[in-house]
């Protein structure tokens, strides 16, 4: 390899790693298409899926976005467990308490 390559891949490298990397925000306009998609989704399974792509897309904005719009999860490991083993019970109504739980 000759010098000027090797100083040129150097440089080129250098360069690409000192790129600063910008944190997504939520904007008014993702909230908005996002409150829409919500109220869709409550409807129609399509809504749900398009919803869901929009929020994978974006998964910092996402976060934001459902900070606001769900209740903080109170759950133990113990609990998580027992809901866990709940949902593999062979018994209808014990599997399907828990997948409502």
């Amino acid at each position: 390899m000759s010098v000027r390559l090797v100083i040129a891949i150097a440089l080129l490298a250098g360069t690409a790693t000192a790129a600063p990397v910008l944190e997504a925000k939520l904007t008014k306009e993702q909230a908005d298409e996002f409150d829409r998609l919500w109220d869709a989704a409550k409807w129609r399974a399509a809504d749900r899926v398009h919803l869901y792509c929009r929020l994978v897309k974006q998964p910092t904005v996402a976060v934001e976005y459902l900070t606001g719009h769900l209740p903080p999860m109170k759950l133990s490991e113990a609990e998580a467990k027992e809901l866990i083993e709940a949902l593999g019970s062979d018994d209808e109504k014990v599997w399907k308490k828990a997948f409502r739980d």
